[in-house]
This record gives C-alpha cells, structure tokens and sequence, in this order.
C-alpha cells in the first residue's frame, strides 16, 4: 500500500528539502529587496518624452541630471506603475483561465456524465 507524501511539520526536513526551502526563501526576498528599490527609483526618476529626439530621457529629481537610458535597477520594467499593474491584471486574468480549464480537466476524470 503506497500512502502520499507525508507533511513536513509531522516528520523532520530532508537536507535536501531544507536546502529548498532557503534557496526559495532568498529568491522571494531578493525579488523583494528589488521592488523596493525600483519603487524608490520611480519616486527618484521621472520619464520624460523629447519630441525634439522622438525618444524618453530620464530626469533625476533630486540632482536635476539627466539620462538618455533607464536606469539599470529597472530591467524591463516600466518607470510608471500604471503599465505594471495592468500587465500584472492580465497576467492574474490569463492564470485563472488556465486554472479553470485545469480543474475541468481533472473533474472529468472523476466524475461522469449520467443523462
């Protein structure tokens, strides 16, 4: 008779397992770390659209300097958090599609049609 898994919090952590978890636990708060430092970018940096160049430059509103590139902390993400929130709601839209579709797949297999 196989049983499932058992739950972690009844038995002791595998050195494996643990190790999992705090390589996930770095992750999750060096993804942190950067949002909170591109967030404070977003405060420093305003992105500005020159019609002149048909191209943004980014201003620094503490020095008055600025940029012709974004400031690397950023990535690909966008200087206003309006495009963020928006991807991030479409992405949350498509995800529970996928769910949904899933679920319905799984409940095939356990249940059946009766007419």
């Amino acid at each position: 008779k196989v049983l499932g898994p058992v739950p972690i919090t009844e038995r002791e952590a595998t050195e494996e397992e643990h190790a999992a978890a705090v390589k996930l636990q770095g992750m999750v708060r060096s993804k942190q770390a950067r949002d909170k430092v591109r967030e404070k970018c977003r405060g420093q940096f305003e992105q500005v659209f020159d019609p002149e160049n048909n191209q943004y430059f980014y201003f620094n509103k503490a020095t008055g300097a600025s940029i012709w590139e974004k400031p690397a902390i950023m990535g690909t993400e966008s200087m206003d958090p309006k495009d963020e929130w928006a991807a991030t709601q479409l992405q949350k839209m498509y995800r529970k599609k996928l769910a949904r579709k899933h679920l319905a797949d799984m409940s095939k297999q356990w249940f059946e049609k009766q007419y």
